[in-house]
């Protein structure tokens, strides 16, 4: 039961670390994705709420125009 080597040890901390390795470049791939998804959404966001605010602009002056409350 405690006939490991030093080697053996090693190895297993050595596999460790190459696997703890990847889930570091995996998940910063991940968050690299969704932090691009996320400046695309809060792009569109801000074009819909202009795109708002205009339409509600001239839906205001076309009642005001037209005598609508």
């Amino acid at each position: 039961m405690f006939n490991k080597s030093l080697k053996q040890i090693l190895s297993s901390f050595e596999k460790t670390i190459t696997e703890l390795d990847t889930l570091i470049t995996r998940n910063s791939e991940k968050v690299d994705v969704n932090s691009a998804v996320i400046r695309d959404r809060q792009s569109e966001n801000s074009r819909l709420i202009v795109q708002s605010h205009q339409a509600r602009s001239v839906s205001d002056k076309l009642r005001d125009l037209i005598g609508e409350a």
